[in-house]
């Protein structure tokens, strides 16, 4: 009784957030070697980490973060300007400590906003946690922030069903300071109140987020940088389909219509919400949560294997949020769990890997049928329904 009790209480999902952050810090700073790239530059296991911290320091050194600087890390660094400034308490710390302090900050953000998603019961919560566990790992061995925008996503719509609309305001720009794609956020203000006053403070805290690099570079700096970012996205945007439904579609079907296809899932993403009078039923209001955070990798021209925890975070609130999964929702996250979640691992042949998974980014598959079936059962759902959810 006293271990399910323990099991339950807020100590341990963050005893469990911090182990995890623990070892797998330890294991990219002290375990894993260095990596050489194609062109010849050696680079940090927790490369993606060191992108992120040494952005501030050629911020401050009025240097263009969004080229190349080999001497600090291998890749580019493509996140906003503010971003850049907010990693300035890192710099200040040794790579260890600031990892460390980083991968925990991502993991507890998104644990403990699962932990406070309404639930039945303990296996609920757990159950979440289980399907996206690995994911959570892959996305810490890699050093990413993709669980952190995840978290941040949640932790809006959370606020929001407790009427609190500034904190969820900054959530969802905290997140779209990473990734444009977290704007997406904002559709959930549709459903709650204070929308006058939500947009205002979205403006506010917009243009404050993006003046202040300011403190640290001057205004013509400053301009420079957006610019250099803007021809960034735009040409990574060109170049680059990701494990994404443009993927798919022109690895499978030969079709490359990428805004196309784009402006297509963004219509279906907003279809559900014709439904106004389904707007009080709160599994609706998840059901679109989990739409969101599925919709952010299947249309993301750079989505790469990290960058699912997002995605199967949205799988995993569908599924656990029905009282009563149908056969093929249960045949759809087996799938999901086998090519989306283990196909990343070393549990997972890797000879299949290379020669189907890979190259038919198989990944992507389960949670593109994951996220058409979501948005039927969005169509599909009583306007009132009393069920339990999560």
């Amino acid at each position: 009784m006293a271990i399910r009790s323990f099991l339950k209480s807020a100590a341990a999902w963050w005893l469990l957030g911090l182990l995890v952050a623990a070892g797998i810090s330890a294991q990219l700073f002290f375990l894993k070697k260095d990596r050489v790239l194609n062109d010849g530059t050696t680079v940090k296991s927790y490369n993606n980490y060191r992108i992120f911290k040494t952005s501030y320091n050629h911020l401050t050194a009025n240097k263009d973060i969004y080229v190349l600087h080999p001497q600090d890390h291998g890749d580019l660094f493509k996140y906003s300007p503010a971003y850049a400034l907010l990693m300035g308490p890192f710099a200040a710390v040794g790579d260890f400590w600031g990892l460390l302090v980083f991968n925990a900050l991502n993991i507890l953000v998104w644990l403990l906003a699962v932990r406070k998603l309404p639930a039945v019961g303990i296996a609920k919560y757990y159950g979440v946690l289980f399907f996206c566990l690995l994911e959570l790992i892959g996305n810490m061995q890699n050093s990413q922030c993709n669980t952190l925008i995840a978290g941040l996503i949640l932790w809006c719509y959370l606020f929001l069903e407790e009427r609190r609309w500034l904190l969820a305001v900054l959530m969802v720009l905290l997140a779209t300071l990473i990734k444009p794609f977290g704007l997406l956020g904002f559709c959930l203000f549709i459903f709650y109140p204070h929308k006058i006053k939500s947009i205002a403070a979205a403006i506010v805290l917009g243009v404050f987020f993006a003046a202040i690099p300011l403190l640290v570079v001057d205004a013509h700096q400053l301009i420079f940088l957006y610019k250099s970012w803007f021809r960034l996205l735009s040409e990574d945007h060109t170049a680059s389909i990701g494990i994404s439904v443009s993927g798919w579609l022109q690895t499978w079907f030969g079709i490359i219509a990428k805004t196309p296809v784009m402006v297509l899932g963004l219509l279906l993403l907003l279809a559900p919400l014709v439904r106004t009078n389904a707007y009080g039923n709160t599994r609706f209001r998840l059901y679109f949560l989990a739409s969101i955070l599925l919709w952010m990798v299947l249309f993301n021209h750079k989505a790469e294997s990290p960058t699912f925890i997002i995605a199967v975070t949205g799988a995993a609130l569908w599924y656990f949020s029905k009282p009563l999964p149908q056969q093929l929702d249960k045949l759809l996250l087996a799938l999901a769990f086998v090519f989306t979640v283990l196909s990343a691992t070393d549990l997972f042949p890797a000879a299949i890997r290379k020669a189907y998974v890979i190259p038919y980014v198989l990944k992507v598959v389960p949670c593109i049928f994951i996220w058409l079936k979501l948005l039927w059962d969005a169509m599909m759902l009583k306007p009132i329904d009393t069920a339990a959810i999560v």
